[in-house]
Order: structure tokens, then C-alpha cells, then sequence
């Protein structure tokens, strides 16, 4: 659907906004209880980061709220997003994943943040420093594609690991709670 005439009128005001294309999917879903959510699910459990982290910091949402210009765009990567993507599908079918999101709008900082809140927890992160990244920066706010955080129960680490073994995904953070409803 190409949305090119977008408007809003009111008596109060009229409101027309720019062009915009609109892609939208579907996909059939055979048994519901195969989905994964993005939020946090269960004490002691792993993320993993898979992805390559880029400097690509762009036309980022950290570049937009300081007020950047230039920088790297991010970039799809098409030789091995496929690849990623076929992985993390059988990680899925094989029920080792617990959640996963995606990392786009605001980076790893926001995915994980979102994860949080959505289920109610706090996590802890004490391996940042061992993405590949020339800061902390990047490492928090690239909007680099094909990148996803995914939680993993101890147990089904080594199925995981074995899925992903030649695709960039590393343990990068044991998970700590902290019940937030309290």
C-alpha cells in the first residue's frame, strides 16, 4: 500500500504529512504457542547478542536527541542476514528461545529496555564490554541490522551455541532479576 495522500482535517486544524510507503506482511501461524515474545521471562537465564555490531550511529535515534548530522547509515549486511535469520528460526522451532527482539530504533540500550519493561524485571549486564565495538557508545546505541537479543535458559545454551557456532552470536551477558513489582 502506497500511502501518498495522508490528511487530517478537523474543524480545528487540517494536517497533511509527507509521502509515505507502507509494507506490510502476514504470516500464518500454525500453532500460536510456537511464538516467542520480547519479554524477559526467568531468573538466571542468558542473552545473547546475535549480529555483527557496527559504528553505525546515522540518522540513529541517539543522533537525532544530540542533534548529529553524518555518521554510517545502517547497513543490511544480505550475505548474512539470511543466514542469521535461518538460525534464529530453528533456535525458535526447537523452543530453545525464551525472547528475543529485535535490535533497531535506538539500539541494544532501548532492545533491552523494552525486554525489561515488558516483563517486569530488571537485567543486569556485566559483559557489555565483549561485543566488538570501539566504545561503549556504539556498542549501546548502533542501530546496525539483522541484530537481535534472545534469552536462553542455562540448559539450552550449548543446543543454541551449536545453532549459532558460525554465525556472529556470542554470550555476552548473564542476566540478573530484580522483581520490579514489588
Amino acid at each position: 500500500k502506497d500511502s501518498l495522500n495522508n490528511e487530517f482535517r478537523s474543524p480545528q486544524r487540517h494536517i497533511t504529512i509527507p509521502p509515505t510507503l507502507l509494507i506490510s506482511a502476514l504470516g500464518f501461524v500454525s500453532d500460536v504457542r510456537q511464538c516467542v515474545t520480547a519479554d524477559l521471562k526467568e531468573p538466571g537465564n542468558l542473552l545473547y547478542l546475535i549480529g555483527d555490531t557496527r559504528e553505525e550511529l546515522g540518522a540513529s535515534q541517539l543522533a537525532i536527541v544530540l542533534g548529529w548530522s553524518g555518521g554510517q547509515v545502517p547497513q543490511v549486511n544480505r550475505r548474512q542476514a539470511p543466514n542469521i535469520l535461518r538460525a534464529l528460526h530453528r533456535a525458535i522451532v526447537d523452543r530453545l528461545v525464551r525472547a528475543c527482539h529485535d535490535v533497531s530504533d535506538g539500539g541494544l540500550a532501548v532492545a533491552i529496555a523494552e525486554m525489561a519493561f515488558a516483563g517486569m524485571v530488571g537485567a543486569e549486564l556485566d559483559q557489555l564490554s565483549t561485543i566488538p565495538a570501539k566504545s561503549d557508545l556504539v556498542r549501546l546505541f548502533s542501530e546496525s541490522p539483522t541484530r537481535f537479543v534472545v534469552e536462553i535458559r542455562p540448559e539450552s545454551a550449548l543446543a543454541f551455541e551449536r545453532i549459532f557456532e558460525n554465525q556472529s552470536a556470542g554470550k555476552w551477558a548473564q542476566r540478573r532479576f530484580e522483581d520490579l513489582r514489588k
